[in-house]
């Protein structure tokens, strides 16, 4: 059975490393970012929805252009500001520090809470997924039994995920006897160096086998409040 599902794209961050923001600059001649692509992938598998955390820094004119693609793919779309303030939920007694940047990947989901009401994926705007990991996604979603308590990952092996232009920050994954997610856990410096794929902690080079498997933020839940990590599947 299909059931309806939203794709959720973070595209919030300011881009502080890379002097820009990353999440909408073309990747090709035709102008499109690669958040375009994973739409269109998204919209391929059976997601009929879409929703983008995003900051005021975005330019008005793109988020035009994404609206009249939404007209002519046919697609509904909806915007959501990431502001520091924007808590859908009761914190009494938290003393909230100063901050110029936004929170992190968690407050950008519980952003999108009034705007989700049906089983979503969760992604970043700046990385590319590859279609096989939404029509997985969305096949675990109709057919398997995620639920407000379960949720799921797309990963991938940690050697197709590498960069030929330096280190790269990646969350190690952790599975139990059963392949249920254990922990992740972000390495900043990983790359190849030789034939070895390694990350240095303390000083200490470690070797990590090329199968490990590094999760690129690709998640999938039932809810926006989903607690226990328990299915994982990996894209080769």
């Amino acid at each position: 059975m299909s059931s309806r599902k939203t794709l959720l794209i973070l595209a919030g961050g300011l881009g502080s490393r890379y002097k820009g923001l990353k999440q909408i600059d073309g990747i090709l001649d035709n102008g499109s970012p690669i958040l375009e692509y994973s739409i269109f992938d998204a919209l391929e598998a059976g997601f009929q929805k879409v929703v983008i955390i995003v900051n005021k820094l975005i330019p008005e004119s793109y988020i035009e252009r994404l609206n009249g693609i939404s007209k002519t793919k046919n697609f509904e779309l909806c915007w959501v500001y990431q502001e520091l303030d924007s808590i859908p939920i009761s914190l009494e007694g938290f003393d909230f520090p100063d901050r110029e940047k936004p929170w992190g990947t968690a407050h950008a989901v519980l952003c999108a809470k009034y705007s989700i009401q049906e089983p979503f994926v969760m992604i970043n705007a700046d990385d590319f997924y590859g279609k096989e990991a939404y029509q997985l996604a969305a096949h675990e979603i109709d057919h398997h039994p995620i639920s407000a308590s379960q949720l799921g990952m797309i990963a991938y092996p940690v050697e197709t995920t590498l960069s030929g232009n330096g280190a790269v920050a990646r969350g190690i994954c952790t599975l139990d006897s059963e392949n249920d997610l254990i922990r992740v856990e972000e390495q900043t410096s990983i790359q190849r160096i030789n034939n070895s794929i390694i990350y240095t902690e303390n000083g200490v080079h470690i070797k990590l086998d090329p199968e490990t498997l590094a999760s690129m933020n690709f998640l999938f839940f039932i809810l926006i409040f989903s607690v226990t990590w328990k299915l994982i599947f990996m894209i080769s």
